[in-house]
């Protein structure tokens, strides 16, 4: 049995998401995520994917679909990571939400074809407003897009809840990430779900796929490297705090290995 997976830093990050927590539970397994990208990004990767590995009705393909703000950009041989969120006055909100409902409806209509087993995760909900993001302004989304969420409501409807409302119940800052008897005003080291919180989601929206208790002990563990007194480093600086999180790759045995993907 084979796992592919599909995704931004949700999906592919620092230390294991949801992605690589489902990917004990197979015999084989890739992790298609990358940091930064959007869901023309997730499209073609998913077709390059299938070109190298022909997905069959034996495989099992999941994607956390993103933001749909993101422009995804391909410059000097790959893709290009970083935060995008580069909607402005000259983007239409309505255009947008109509271009990347095509790419997963697109998607949807392949994964049929191929006879295999898909799931459809979501990072924040398909619809959102960048204001409810916490961004400057306001796209009016929700206002605009009935007939268009009409049009492809048996795509949408596969979509199951997202991140940001199960986890998060709508506030990256709700709930707490940090070091064991760390005392600060800050609630997370990162705002990314941390391992243990990507279990959680995977309990509450994708009962279809058991974790085993292996895997959830592991989990455990993995939670505990995260939270551990970075020795007197801020975790709060990101620009220690990512080097300082990979050093449980060197554990004897690793507790895990980040393991990129060849792209085009």
């Amino acid at each position: 049995m084979r796992l592919f997976t599909f995704g931004c830093s949700f999906t592919n990050y620092h230390y294991p998401t949801w992605a690589d927590i489902l990917g004990k539970q197979y015999e084989y397994y890739e992790n298609w995520g990358q940091g930064g990208q959007g869901n023309e990004f997730i499209f073609n990767s998913l077709n390059e994917c299938h070109v190298k590995n022909n997905i069959t009705s034996d495989d099992t393909v999941i994607i956390m679909w993103a933001i749909i703000y993101r422009n995804d950009l391909y410059r000097d041989n790959e893709w290009l990571s970083g935060p995008k969120y580069q909607f402005d006055e000259a983007d239409d909100p309505r255009g947008t939400f109509i271009k990347n409902i095509a790419f997963i409806n697109a998607v949807k209509i392949m994964l049929e074809s191929f006879g295999c087993k898909y799931y459809f995760l979501s990072l924040v909900p398909v619809d959102i407003d960048l204001l409810d993001l916490n961004q400057s302004k306001s796209t009016d989304l929700k206002d605009n897009i009935s007939d268009i969420k009409n049009c492809y409501k048996q795509c949408l409807d596969v979509i199951r809840p997202s991140v940001y409302e199960i986890i998060f119940n709508y506030d990256w800052n709700s709930r707490k990430f940090a070091p064991k008897n760390y005392s600060t005003t800050k609630n997370r080291i990162d705002f990314h779900s941390s391992t243990a919180e990507h279990l959680e989601y995977l309990d509450a929206v994708l009962p279809e796929i058991q974790i085993d208790n292996s895997t959830r002990n592991w989990v455990q563990q993995v939670q505990e490297h995260l939270i551990q007194d970075p020795k007197g480093e801020d975790p709060f600086d990101l620009s220690r705090y990512r080097p300082w999180v990979r050093t449980f790759v060197k554990d004897d045995p690793p507790l895990w290995e980040m393991k990129p993907i060849n792209r085009l």
